[in-house]
């Protein structure tokens, strides 16, 4: 007797198939929340580093800003704007811009400025770390309950 006589020959899922499935489905939406919250905790570890002044991290910033620029076909520097074909010369403006802000005062701006993106960046991952602990396994439970329920008592 051979066994493949008795197999019908039209495709057909099983109940084993749609738990496969869904199964697969929540170790991919767990995959794709590990990956989130890896990016923005390495965003973050960068953020703090760049504000404590980490010279390779910054050095790297900078280059890749520059390079960008340069795709862009735009120079880093600040170029003086033209307008009606004249040229406006912003003398007064700088000299006054560099009076006002000492370099202390920029450092701390600057420091403030990525501190402030590396607690955003922390308290974001938590927040889809946390939100992710608590919906997916009551997804999953409720998917469950759907399953189960679906398939021993219809």
């Amino acid at each position: 007797m051979l066994w493949n006589n008795e197999v019908p020959s039209t495709a057909h899922l099983t109940a084993a198939d749609i738990w496969v499935f869904l199964c697969n489905i929540f170790i991919l939406l767990s995959l794709i929340e590990v990956i989130a919250v890896h990016i923005l905790v390495k965003m973050s570890h960068k953020q703090l580093l760049l504000a404590n002044k980490n010279e390779c991290v910054r050095a790297e910033s900078r280059y890749r800003r520059e390079k960008q620029a340069a795709k862009r076909g735009r120079s880093v520097s600040p170029r003086t704007p033209i307008a009606n074909g004249r040229m406006f010369e912003m003398k007064h403006f700088d000299q006054d811009l560099l009076c006002s802000t000492s370099t202390s005062n920029y450092d701390t701006l600057i420091n403030d400025y990525f501190h402030r993106w590396s607690d955003y960046y922390s308290i974001t991952a938590a927040r889809v770390d946390l939100s992710a602990r608590i919906i997916l396994p009551l997804a999953y439970g409720i998917v469950v309950l759907i399953y189960f329920s679906f398939y021993l008592f219809l």
